[in-house]
C-alpha cells in the first residue's frame, strides 16, 4: 500500500481483503463507505461501532436484496461476508426520518409566535392604549391567604397576623382581619 500526502490523497493498493475495523466515532458515512467496499472484498470485514440510522440499515437491506451477505443490520456491530458480484434490483428509499421531528419544531415555533402575538396584543392594549381593567382584590378567587388581603397590598399585609385553621383558608367562616 501506498500513501502520498501533498494538497490531496493519493492511495493505491494491491487489492482490499476482509478484515476487523473499529470505528472511533460511529460516523454514518464511514459506515455506509466501507459497508460499500466490504461487499465486495474478499473475506469477512467486521465493522465495530458502526452506525446503525435507519438510512444505514436502509443501505445494508438494499445491498442485501442484491446479493451482498451482511449480518447484524440493525446492531452497532456489521459482519460482511465479500462476494463476488452483486446482480441488480429495486429498492424503494425509506423516508427521512429526521422530517418528522423537524415538523414538529415547526408547528411548535408556530405555537410559539401565536402565543406572543397574544401576549403582545393584550400588552399594547391593556398597557399602551390603557383599555384593560384594574384586577381586583381576588380575581381567580383563589382560597389562600396572599389573596385575602388588597392588592396590591400594604406595606404590612395584615393588620395582624391571621390564625390559619386549614390548608384552605379564605374558605374558613373565620374572619381574616
Amino acid at each position: 500500500m501506498r500513501i502520498e500526502i501533498e494538497s490531496t490523497f493519493e492511495m493505491e493498493t494491491d487489492g482490499l481483503r476482509g478484515t476487523t475495523i473499529f470505528l472511533d466515532e460511529a460516523s454514518v458515512m464511514a459506515t455506509e463507505n466501507t459497508v460499500m467496499a466490504a461487499v465486495l472484498t474478499p473475506g469477512e470485514t467486521t465493522i465495530g461501532n458502526a452506525a446503525c440510522e435507519p438510512h444505514v440499515q436502509d443501505l445494508c437491506r438494499f445491498l442485501v436484496s442484491l446479493g451482498a451477505e451482511i449480518e447484524g443490520i440493525e446492531s452497532n456491530v456489521l459482519r460482511i461476508r465479500g462476494v463476488e458480484s452483486l446482480r441488480g434490483g429495486e429498492w424503494s428509499i425509506a423516508p427521512e426520518h429526521i422530517e418528522v421531528g423537524s415538523f414538529i419544531s415547526t408547528i411548535g415555533a408556530f405555537l410559539i409566535a401565536f402565543g406572543v402575538a397574544i401576549f403582545l396584543w393584550n400588552f399594547f392594549n391593556s398597557i399602551i392604549l390603557g383599555k384593560g381593567k384594574p384586577a381586583g382584590d381576588d380575581p381567580w378567587e383563589a382560597d389562600t391567604l396572599e389573596w385575602a388581603t388588597t392588592s396590591p397590598p400594604p406595606a404590612y399585609n395584615f393588620p395582624r397576623i391571621p390564625v390559619v385553621h386549614s390548608a384552605r383558608p379564605l374558605k374558613e367562616d373565620v374572619p381574616h382581619t
